[in-house]
């Protein structure tokens, strides 16, 4: 038998560290042109701490 998730699990809480959704777009050789993608990056994600 399955448990229901507790009450309120789908609501905003506040003080919860969230990452961002960024579209980026990329040039793409298979099919010739620039193509578009969705990322996500974690909470405090920085390119220069890669």
């Amino acid at each position: 038998m399955r448990e229901k998730a507790p009450a309120g699990y789908d609501r905003h809480r506040e003080h919860i560290a969230r990452g961002k959704i960024e579209t980026v777009e990329y040039a793409s050789e298979t099919v010739g042109n620039d193509r578009k993608a969705m990322i996500y990056t974690p909470p405090g994600y920085a390119e220069d701490n890669v």
